[in-house]
């Protein structure tokens, strides 16, 4: 193939996977299997992630790329071993999308957002064949994130029982505050495995909450994650200014910058 040229395909792309996974080619991506892999998509989909949230559009265009590199390389793995091939995940998708969206491609007709999603996931349901909401609950892959993985269990309890599962968020909130007295009185006497149990309905609650809002929880923790981060990074930049170091601020003048930092970014 052309090694020169000014822009390249995606078909380019695919052969340049290709020839590296070749004989001939790079001997670490050779060694490469699915598994050894696994980390480097969920990796570089969180490094896309990163990217969305700071709006950064260039960042966004090269982690995409670093994502389908993923993607390609792990169809190269499959079809060298017959399993499959780039142009059946492709087709795979296409079909998919076909199906899932009636109110685009089909008679039936969508008014608005809400409407087409509840006739994506009517038509998933029938492409996965659930019959009933273990079976979903089952598909909820086991290694995503746990805010990830209690919120998508939310949204499935509020489905399976709206009565119990309401969306009044004041009762919601009722209870957070009764679990947090709880946690408050178990910490004297209960054990770490108690413990850990209380503090996860606490979890459970609040991502609830977030489910009722419309927030995504750990789109939230990200959030808080990135915030605290910069705001450390501001205070050591002005610690560092002027000769002093976080780790040896009193508390009193710690929590004044501290403050003053949260004040700025408001």
């Amino acid at each position: 193939m052309d090694l020169h040229k000014e822009r390249y395909s995606f078909e380019d792309f695919k052969e340049i996977i290709k020839i590296l996974r070749s004989e001939n080619g790079c001997p670490w991506d050779k060694e490469q299997t699915h598994s050894s892999l696994r980390k480097n998509l969920i990796e570089e989909s969180y490094e896309f992630i990163h990217e969305v949230d700071t709006d950064s559009k260039a960042g966004m265009c090269e982690e995409l790329g670093d994502v389908l590199l993923q993607v390609v390389m792990h169809a190269q793995i499959a079809s060298e071993t017959g399993d499959f091939t780039m142009e059946d995940v492709i087709d795979g998708i296409a079909k998919k999308m076909l199906f899932r969206h009636p109110h685009v491609f089909g008679e039936k007709k969508a008014n608005n957002a809400e409407e087409a999603l509840e006739s994506f996931k009517a038509q998933k349901s029938k492409e996965k064949k659930y019959k009933n909401v273990g079976d979903s609950l089952e598909k909820i892959p086991g290694d995503l994130p746990a805010l990830i993985k209690v919120y998508k269990l939310a949204s499935q309890l509020r489905k399976m029982q709206p009565e119990v599962f309401k969306s009044d968020v004041n009762e919601w909130f009722d209870k957070l505050y009764a679990t947090l007295h709880e946690l408050e009185d178990m910490q004297v006497f209960a054990s770490e495995s108690e413990l850990e149990d209380k503090i996860g309905e606490v979890f459970g609650i609040l991502v609830m909450i977030g489910n009722i809002m419309g927030v995504d929880s750990e789109v939230s923790a990200n959030k808080e994650f990135e915030s605290t981060k910069k705001r450390i990074e501001r205070i050591e930049e002005k610690m560092l200014k002027e000769g002093e170091k976080i780790a040896e601020l009193s508390p009193e003048t710690f929590e004044e910058y501290w403050e003053k930092t949260k004040n700025v970014e408001k």
